[in-house]
């Protein structure tokens, strides 16, 4: 399709990603950014998942949302987008909270949310379904970006620990989140087409204030309670 031809890629690799199914847990600043890289690559299949609804505070980052979606669930809001950018994309709409089953209709899910108990609870949806799931986070001017393979990677808890307490982001400058969501859709592609996924077993972090760019190397945590 001539849509893709500037993504640069073999028609093999540009088919997968046409056929691939992702699951995009927030529709807020990091699932902005993610929706429209997916969208630019062609993911056949983009699930939405997000409660909330668009509040004129979003805007400054979430940029996918118009004001005059204000008061509309993200998942809507998102969708429309999505129709008006690239028509051939499904796009599949949860206006609730992420559930284990919606793991299970998806070939990788992604962590687009903002608190670290809904974060927790997606790692373990993650590993009863066996679906590969690319976690983000950011506050303030900080971020981090980490792909998990279900029984082969560390996943967030051995990273972590069971510190499931919850932390909700109060907001966060639109430069910084965009760029973690485009580490994280990289992340997202890569694993779909096969590619060797670099922050596997381990964790980019990302200090804004002064550019410091460190990754952490983690293995399996033999005691972790997953």
């Amino acid at each position: 399709m001539n849509r893709y031809l500037k993504n640069n890629l073999s028609k093999e690799i540009q088919e997968i990603l046409q056929s691939a199914k992702v699951l995009i847990c927030g529709c807020g600043g990091l699932g902005s950014g993610v929706i429209s890289n997916l969208a630019g690559l062609g993911i056949g299949t983009l699930g939405l998942c997000d409660f909330d609804k668009v509040e004129i505070t979003n805007l400054n980052r979430q940029f996918i949302h118009k004001y005059e979606n204000i008061g509309k669930f993200k998942t809507e809001s998102a969708r429309e987008w999505i129709k008006s950018y690239n028509p051939d994309i499904e796009v599949k709409t949860y206006a609730e909270p992420a559930k284990e089953w919606m793991f299970s209709e998806y070939d990788i899910a992604v962590d687009c949310t903002d608190n670290f108990k809904i974060k927790f609870q997606l790692n373990d949806f993650a590993l009863n379904t066996d679906k590969p799931l690319v976690h983000a986070g950011v506050q303030g001017e900080q971020g981090q970006v980490m792909s998990i393979i279900p029984h082969q990677t560390s996943c967030l808890r051995c990273v972590l620990g069971d510190n499931s307490e919850e932390t909700e982001n109060s907001g966060v400058i639109s430069p910084v989140v965009n760029t973690i969501a485009a580490i994280e859709s990289l992340e997202v592609f890569k694993l779909i087409a096969n590619k060797e996924a670099a922050l596997l077993n381990k964790v980019l972090f990302i200090n804004f204030k002064n550019y410091s760019f460190k990754t952490i190397d983690f293995s399996k945590n033999p005691h972790c309670i997953c």
